[in-house]
């Protein structure tokens, strides 16, 4: 019994650090040669742990660990949480178009309780290659 009373003690006292926030699945909306457009689902158990959640490129260390090389072209990404009827998700946009059809990078999400890092592997088609299809 004293162990039980000092287990539960002890869960009340250690705070909870498993939080409900995490990257999920990409869509790509864009094509080679096209500026990028990439949704990438936003798990959440509640819709307040994204209140003061900022979506960014990870920092050159990051790329370090994950041995990923961190090209320049990346840094035309811009990154919008949004939340909406359709759920919450990671917009990702450039400012230029893409000219080659691999494109790896490491988002980041940071709030106030959680700092979390996922990487991506974004394969662009060619408009062509949909022909292709048909």
């Amino acid at each position: 019994m004293k162990s039980i009373t000092a287990l539960i003690l002890a869960s009340l006292l250690i705070p909870n650090m498993a939080y409900a926030l995490a990257l999920g699945n990409m869509e790509v909306k864009s094509k080679l040669n096209q500026r990028l457009q990439v949704r990438i689902e936003l798990r959440v158990g509640e819709a307040s742990e994204l209140e003061d959640a900022r979506a960014f490129l990870a920092d050159q260390s990051a790329f370090d660990k994950a041995g990923l090389e961190r090209p320049q072209i990346l840094a035309s990404l811009e990154f919008e949480v949004v939340t909406n009827n359709d759920g919450s998700y990671i917009m990702v946009s450039s400012k230029e178009a893409i000219r080659k059809p691999q494109l790896n990078f490491i988002v980041e999400v940071a709030s106030p309780d959680v700092r979390i890092q996922r990487e991506y592997s974004v394969f662009l088609r060619t408009a062509a290659a949909d022909l292709d299809r048909y």
